[in-house]
């Protein structure tokens, strides 16, 4: 678990989860311009995220979507999140 915590901790990782938690799919160029980043660093971090099994991808011709195919994953965005909206 906190392997899963310090890999969080990266703040552009936990927005790209953010985001596929609560968009579903999208590629590295549309995540890169969410979170405000080069398609290099984003593509970066999503390998990381990939490797830890957070997200999954698929192929699309030349393009490739992201998305998270594990509930708890999903699950785990929104209690962080109303964790950190406590007074």
């Amino acid at each position: 678990m906190s392997a899963f915590f310090k890999l969080m901790s990266e703040e552009i990782r936990f927005k790209l989860t953010f985001i596929l938690a609560h968009y579903g799919e999208a590629c590295v160029s549309d995540l890169a311009e969410y979170v405000d980043s080069t398609v290099t660093t984003t593509s970066h971090h999503l390998q990381i995220l990939k490797k830890n099994k957070v997200i999954n991808s698929r192929r699309e011709g030349k393009q490739i979507f992201y998305f998270i195919d594990n509930p708890k994953v999903i699950h785990f965005i929104n209690v962080g999140l109303d964790f950190g909206q406590l007074p």
